[in-house]
């Protein structure tokens, strides 16, 4: 059986300015303090697909192996050198920084313009996404975005929810819910 390298990229650093949620209401704390950073999410999500792609024998490669704002370049580069074979970027989205209504929901998947197989991989992840997590649909869209146009190999971006929707931020923060989008993005 051949060997599938799969690039995990953990989007964006725990000091990257303004990605995270509002201040969390009634007292909810993450790793960091009264708000979440998305790469709290985005870190954990890929360390648990980690552990459950090698359970399914691929090797995985991490992008951004550190807590620091790796450079896209860098990451895209390294996912490049090492002849991987598909590259996934789980992120957390964002509106406009502030839990007032109403805010989007949901959850959706990118792929690069005119990218056959990314494409394909995108509307798998998606359909399992939704099938598991219980998420509005915001479907598979495509976007010139720098990790899923400058890799060698189908790549996708995933958005899992808003971390400035109330509801979404709560789930965000869930041990449960990470561990559920990291299954569903290995099917």
């Amino acid at each position: 059986m051949a060997k599938y390298l799969i690039a995990l990229d953990d989007g964006h650093g725990m000091e990257t300015a303004g990605k995270r949620t509002p201040t969390l209401p009634n007292g909810l704390k993450s790793e960091t303090g009264n708000f979440m950073h998305e790469n709290e999410f985005n870190r954990a999500v890929v360390k648990k697909l980690d552990v459950i792609l090698k359970a399914c024998g691929m090797d995985t490669l991490f992008t951004a192996p550190t807590d620091k704002d790796t450079p896209l370049k860098e990451r895209s580069a390294l996912a490049n050198l090492k002849g991987a074979t598909i590259l996934v970027s789980v992120h957390a989205n964002a509106l406009d920084g502030s839990f007032d209504n109403p805010d989007p929901d949901g959850v959706e998947t990118f792929y690069y313009p005119g990218s056959v197989k990314g494409k394909k991989l995108a509307q798998a992840i998606q359909k399992y996404l939704i099938l598991g997590t219980d998420q509005t649909n915001r479907g598979v869209k495509s976007q010139n975005l720098h990790m899923i146009r400058e890799t060698n190999m189908p790549a996708v971006l995933v958005e899992a929810g808003f971390m400035d929707n109330e509801r979404e931020a709560k789930l965000l923060l869930s041990d449960s819910f990470r561990q559920e989008v990291a299954l569903e993005i290995a099917r």
